[in-house]
């Protein structure tokens, strides 16, 4: 079995920059999606807590953490 994953961390555009990863949390759903339609299981990986996380970037972030498990062959994690 085949499995990928995804350490995505925020789900929060603007935590994106502060943490130095630059990755596009509309992008990381599509890429989510192409996942599960290949069949692929996957895990995501977010984290909170950060210090400068605000309610909206953790907002953000619980957004992706449903999205990853309305996907059946998703796995999302959070973790602080």
């Amino acid at each position: 079995m085949h499995r990928i994953f995804y350490g995505i961390e925020t789900g929060s555009a603007r935590l994106q920059t502060v943490i130095d990863k630059g990755l596009d949390p509309r992008v990381a759903e599509e890429v989510m999606e192409a996942t599960e339609r290949q069949g692929i299981r996957s895990t995501v990986l977010l984290i909170t807590r950060f210090p400068e996380e605000t309610w909206e970037d953790l907002r953000d972030s619980l957004r992706i953490f449903k999205h990853s498990a309305r996907l059946p062959k998703s796995s999302p994690q959070l973790t602080s």
